[in-house]
């Protein structure tokens, strides 16, 4: 009898991966200028139902940033989730609460925004609100959501090792840890 041995993929799988997360990249590049022009302009009624902007400066460096990004509205506050969290670094900006100007329906607010924690119960939260909300936004995410049983445990591990949430509070605002 052999031990089973796991799958793993082909070196050719990786780099098709890798070569479709920088064709996405540079996709990105061309594209978000156009909908951060939307988003400010008298148009941005297109665009403004899913999408918002933020901006901030870098911890770091310092630089501006502005990035447009798909939000849920939980009350006062707004949540992002972060796809492929591993490759992207503007949410790392939001480990610890940091200051950000969101640009939501052509209004601007002051926020501060916190990344939470993977597999805590309000990054869980944070996901299940908008799977509720956005049935579609599951499926991107690779889960078949139930929105009455929430998320398995297996989920939200698969989702903790992939994904990040960032939460927005009104700044001076109060913010609920749960």
């Amino acid at each position: 009898m052999t031990a089973h041995t796991p799958k793993t993929e082909s070196p050719s799988a990786e780099r098709l991966d890798a070569s479709q997360d920088f064709a996405y990249a540079r996709l990105l590049l061309r594209v978000n200028p156009l909908v951060r022009l939307l988003l400010r302009s008298p148009l941005h009624g297109v665009l403004s139902g899913r999408l918002m902007l933020v901006d901030f400066r870098g911890r770091r460096s310092g630089r501006s940033f502005s990035i447009p990004v798909a939000y849920t509205e939980v009350g006062d506050d707004l949540i992002v989730l972060v796809s492929k969290a591993a490759t992207r670094s503007w949410w790392r900006n939001f480990r610890e609460p940091w200051p950000a100007t969101l640009t939501l329906r052509r209004k601007q607010r002051d926020m501060q925004g916190t990344s939470l924690e993977p597999g805590s119960q309000a990054f869980r939260k944070c996901f299940e609100e908008t799977f509720r909300r956005w049935n579609d936004t599951a499926r991107i995410y690779d889960i078949e959501y139930d929105a009455e049983r929430g998320l398995s445990e297996s989920q939200l591990a698969t989702l903790s090792q992939q994904r990040g949430a960032v939460r927005f509070t009104p700044a001076g605002g109060k913010t609920d840890a749960a």
